[in-house]
């Protein structure tokens, strides 16, 4: 694994506190339809760096510091 490595990058939490299946779920870049594991062209991008970056969070337009 070097600097300049992009790869596609998906992020999904389920929350299941008591047991009884699935009671939240958050979720970057998903798909609507919540089969977001099966489609990698939906996911996003991360491209590794020698140093921390200071990226540029497109969809909300925040700095992440």
């Amino acid at each position: 694994i070097m600097a300049g490595l992009t790869f596609g990058f998906d992020v999904a939490a389920n929350d299941n506190d008591n047991g009884n299946g699935r009671e939240s779920v958050l979720m970057y870049y998903c798909s609507p339809t919540g089969t977001y594991w099966s489609q990698p062209n939906r996911w996003g991008a991360i491209q590794l760096a020698e140093k921390k970056a200071n990226a540029d969070i497109q969809n909300s337009g925040k700095r992440n510091p």
